[in-house]
């Protein structure tokens, strides 16, 4: 739940300050968070713990990652920088953004608390479902119900594929918005 709490929260102050600050300033502060969070992966690995970052460490950071610090920050700023350098469309930037913060951290909450129905080894059609539903609705307040939806659409079901969900979910979804904007 904290794990989630911080990817959904995280994602839409990326989110926000993009629409705030525009791409280039926007870039600079994530290449700046990136740089920070290997620095501090170098130093959990070290066995440093560096207060109160540790604590959210601690909360959000799941058995397998223990030999990996700071991996799934550093996956997620890496995803975001993405969406920012390969597309130009803002508003595209904006949706595949919005996809990987509410879809992917409701599909996961979804999938763990309601799923029966198993598409992969670690996602659920319910959770699934979920997330296309939830980031749609996020979506709706930037555009139409069918380019949000479709978008939407594409952004979870490129979680499917086996790749690194925070990478290819604002890739897909902003993907997909480029070609229906």
């Amino acid at each position: 739940m904290t794990r989630q709490a911080i990817h959904l929260v995280g994602g839409l102050a990326i989110t926000g300050y993009f629409l705030y600050a525009g791409r280039e300033s926007t870039l600079i502060v994530l290449l700046s968070l990136l740089l920070g969070t290997i620095g501090l992966s170098l130093a959990a690995a070290r066995k440093m713990k560096i207060w109160p970052l540790h604590i959210f460490l601690e909360a959000g950071e799941r058995r397998k990652e223990k030999k990996a610090p700071f991996h799934a920050p550093m996956v997620f700023l890496l995803g975001t920088i993405f969406c920012l350098v390969f597309f130009q469309d803002n508003r595209a930037i904006t949706g595949g953004l919005v996809i990987l913060s509410a879809g992917d951290s409701v599909s996961t909450l979804a999938g763990k608390k309601f799923g029966k129905t198993m598409l992969t080894n670690r996602h659920t059609l319910e959770g699934t479902l979920s997330g296309i539903v939830f980031s749609s609705m996020a979506l709706l307040l930037f555009f139409p119900l069918p380019q949000a939806a479709l978008a939407s659409t594409a952004g979870m079901l490129s979680e499917l594929l086996g790749v690194e969900d925070n990478v290819a979910i604002p890739l897909a979804g902003a993907a997909a918005l480029t070609l229906l904007l």
